[in-house]
C-alpha cells in the first residue's frame, strides 16, 4: 500500500489510540474507537510512554471543565506496518502538539499523531489489528499528581 509518512516511522512504529470504556467490548476495540475526524489522534510511542499518554487523557477537560477520569480509558496500540497495509488510508503525519504558554486542560502533546483515512468503515480494520496496551495506573496517577 502507497501511505505517506510524515516523519521517520518504521513498521515496528506503534501508534497508540486511547479508548473509552464504552467502546470496549471483550478487550477489544470496537470500530467506533476508530473516527477519522480531521485525522484519527494518536500517540508514537517513540515518543511517549503508555503512562504519559495516558496521564495526558487525566489532564484534558471535558465540554464541562472538569478533567477526564482515566478510569475510563483503555489504550491500544497499532503497529504501522500493519497501519499501512489497509488500503484507503492516506497518511500518517507526526504531528505534535504544544502551547506556549501551555494551557490548562490541553496538556502539550510531543507524541501525537494522525492517521488520515476516508472511508469510516477502515474503523473495522484498525479493530482487529489493534492490541491492548498494559499501563501502570499507580505511575500514571503519578505523572497528574506532578503536573
Amino acid at each position: 500500500m502507497d501511505v505517506k509518512l510524515n516523519g521517520e516511522f518504521s513498521d515496528n512504529c506503534v501508534l497508540i489510540r486511547n479508548s473509552h470504556k464504552q467502546y470496549i467490548k471483550n478487550a477489544k476495540p470496537l470500530p467506533a474507537a476508530f473516527s477519522p475526524d480531521g485525522g484519527m489522534s494518536t500517540d508514537w510511542d517513540k515518543y511517549t510512554t503508555p503512562e504519559e499518554s495516558l496521564a495526558r487523557i487525566g489532564l484534558t477537560t471535558k465540554i464541562n471543565g472538569e478533567l477526564k477520569n482515566t478510569d475510563f480509558f483503555n489504550l491500544f496500540g497499532l503497529k504501522v506496518g500493519d497501519i499501512k497495509m489497509i488500503e484507503g488510508v492516506n497518511s500518517i503525519d507526526f504531528t505534535p502538539i504544544f502551547h506556549n504558554p501551555q494551557i490548562y486542560g490541553k496538556p502539550n502533546n510531543p507524541s501525537h499523531s494522525d492517521v488520515h483515512y476516508v472511508d469510516v468503515e477502515l474503523r473495522l480494520k484498525f479493530s482487529e489489528i489493534a492490541f491492548p496496551i498494559n499501563v501502570d495506573r499507580s505511575a500514571v496517577s503519578l505523572i497528574i499528581s506532578q503536573s
